[in-house]
């Protein structure tokens, strides 16, 4: 309903876990006027009147009332009663074959426009009352989010970083479960009916208990909704989920569909088309390790959950959906909360598939985004991270050691931290700092101080990898990282784009976070999209003389290379079709080399995008008197 037409906002929890809204005074609307451009939660605290027109010394007054309930047909009927509004009342008793169906979503429509939504009991039942006479329909939505997170019943909900008490209660939820609310699943939605479906109750097993991610697809096209009245399918998937164990249970409408089951391109997939029925099913996959990187872990250095405003996925949620697509190492670059993830890693019963560093993003506005990694959180606000936006800077210069002075300063073997510059060229500090080839045109908003940069930024490099090159052969030390930068379960794909990073093991278990410090002051990096590189020198190191470069580019047998690719100083001067090569790394004079690794075939059914890597370069030291970049310095138009 537009903005400037309601008396009335609702908000409902995922889960049906609560209930809030934000009222008119009796006879006004509700209207954002002014606050548009903000997130439409910020009605909850604002809900404005329609605009008026004040003279010098002159004042208005808004009235609201605020509630908090189980659904929001509980407050709109509260809130018909407080206005004194003649009422009607609608009920009914929403069952399935298997019986009375709790935890469904009944949306009431007054004139086709959505009024409330009850939530159904456990017999059923449901209610709501509506203002008299009005021309009333409903539609009842039993397919819930179709997302399914290994966690016992009623685990999550709070902040583990809140309160003490709501720490230890959700840990100690997140372990053993807890009572929570019912959310009903796969049972289909009704139309001015409140007859729904049994579902289908799918358990899909790994032979090996691996953790993987299930995909439930379509293989027709779904049925058109009203989105209005009912949850969209989350991603376009009748169901998905995640299993922490091996073993998952998800609900579906019975049908005929398109399984997909895997644990990340370093292991093979399940593909195959299966005939749900009503009642019970099952099936065990097996998901094969087939790339071997030793003395390498695979991480992602930019991902999201709750603590960022932004983020649409809880925190345990977050860690759940990592290791189930088979990243190692998870980064908590929250933006500007340092959160530490690692007090849920045993309670989920994870910490021998995933390791976690502590870390954040930190946001500026007109500054670009970064990534700091590893940090503490000390005791303050948002877990001690540094208030950019209280504090006003001259330059990018002073940003930088404000941070580092805040967070044990610059980057070594033994201490400190990688600044990461994220997205460079979308809201990032290249963007700001006005960068093109060579030069720096707002050299306030550019630090030199940084470590690492993202050349793959979910399935994007546009842009970002004439910045590394840029970078690299004007002398500038920076390593290449990939990332998803996921605020959500499926956003930026998961498990397909991130890093390798050398840190000497390939064992979640012995990392360390000195480990990862060394990794990046020797530049050992290898950002992917599906496939490593096996390279007989180091990424990031530096050779004396010429030298031979042997590469294999490796992933699964749906994610394989077709081409390997050399780049000398920024420039492609040789091409190998084939997914093993032979390199001759002899230049005339000091250089960089680069190696790329493409692939043709898509990953569909799991990303409709093709396989690539990128290794950091390999520098020659020709005559062994120090690496010379074969570029000039970066020029600063300012200076």
């Amino acid at each position: 309903i537009d903005n400037q037409d309601r008396d009335w906002s609702g908000y409902v929890g995922h889960d049906n876990e609560l209930a809030m809204a934000i009222f008119a005074g009796p006879g006004g609307k509700l209207a954002t006027s002014g606050i548009d451009l903000l997130s439409s939660l910020l009605e909850l605290a604002g809900g404005f009147g329609d605009s008026v027109t004040l003279a010098p010394g002159e004042s208005t007054t808004y009235t609201r009332y605020y509630g908090v309930g189980p659904d929001l047909a509980t407050l709109s009927d509260a809130w018909l009663d407080v206005s004194g509004t003649a009422t009607d009342t609608l009920t009914g008793v929403v069952t399935a074959a298997d019986g009375p169906v709790e935890g469904a979503r009944v949306t009431v429509l007054v004139n086709n426009l959505p009024y409330t939504l009850a939530n159904t009991h456990a017999d059923g039942s449901w209610s709501a009352n509506v203002p008299a006479g009005a021309n009333t329909s409903w539609v009842v939505d039993g397919r819930g989010s179709g997302l399914y997170w290994d966690l016992p019943e009623g685990a999550g909900h709070h902040s583990p970083y809140a309160t003490a008490s709501a720490r230890n209660l959700t840990l100690s939820s997140i372990a053993k479960g807890a009572a929570g609310t019912v959310v009903a699943q796969g049972r289909g939605v009704a139309v001015d009916s409140n007859l729904l479906l049994e579902p289908a109750r799918f358990t899909v097993t790994e032979e090996s208990g691996l953790p993987f991610e299930a995909r439930i697809q379509f293989i027709d096209a779904d049925l058109p909704i009203d989105s209005a009245a009912v949850r969209p399918r989350a991603n376009g998937f009748a169901a998905a989920g995640w299993s922490t164990d091996g073993d998952l249970t998800l609900q579906v409408e019975p049908g005929t569909y398109q399984l997909v089951v895997h644990h990340g391109p370093r292991h093979e997939r399940h593909v195959s088309e299966v005939e749900l029925v009503a009642g019970a099913n099952a099936l065990a996959v097996s998901l094969p390790k087939v790339v071997q990187h030793a003395e390498w872990i695979f991480g992602d250095p930019h991902c999201h959950a709750s603590p960022s405003p932004d983020g649409r996925i809880s925190m345990e949620q977050r860690l759940i959906n990592q290791v189930g697509v088979g990243v190692q190492l998870h980064f908590g670059t929250d933006h500007d909360h340092i959160a530490d993830y690692n007090p849920l890693l045993e309670p989920l019963g994870i910490e021998h598939h995933i390791a976690s560093v502590v870390a954040m993003e930190m946001s500026p506005v007109a500054r670009g985004h970064k990534n700091l990694y590893p940090i503490e959180n000390t005791p303050g606000p948002n877990g001690g991270a540094w208030p950019w936006f209280r504090e006003p800077i001259a330059s990018t210069d002073e940003e930088f050691a404000k941070i580092r002075a805040q967070h044990s300063g610059p980057l070594t073997q033994t201490s400190g931290f990688v600044i990461q510059i994220n997205h460079p060229t979308n809201i990032g500090m290249f963007d700001f700092a006005g960068w093109s080839e060579g030069v720096i045109a707002n050299p306030d908003f550019y630090s030199q101080d940084y470590n690492a940069i993202e050349v793959l930024n979910g399935n994007h490099t546009g842009g970002y990898l004439e910045i590394y090159f840029d970078l690299v052969n004007r002398g500038v030390t920076v390593t290449p990282t990939g990332v998803t930068d996921s605020h959500k379960p499926f956003s930026g794909s998961p498990g397909l784009n991130g890093t390798y990073i050398g840190i000497g093991t390939d064992d979640p278990n012995d990392y360390t976070d000195n480990a990862l410090r060394e990794a990046f002051v020797a530049g050992r990096t290898i950002a992917s999209r599906g496939l490593f590189l096996n390279m007989d020198l180091h990424p990031g190191s530096t050779q004396v003389g010429p030298q031979t470069l042997n590469v294999t580019a490796i992933g699964s047998s749906w994610a394989q290379p077709n081409r390997l690719q050399l780049w000398r100083d920024g420039v492609l001067i040789e091409t190998v079709e084939s997914g093993t090569a032979t390199f001759q790394l002899a230049p005339v004079q000091d250089a960089s080399y680069v190696i790329m690794a493409e692939g043709d075939t898509s990953m569909a059914p799991l990303w409709d995008t093709t396989p690539w890597a990128m290794a950091n370069a390999i520098k020659i030291d020709l005559d062994g008197d120090g690496w010379q970049p074969p570029l000039p310095p970066l020029v600063f138009e300012q200076d």
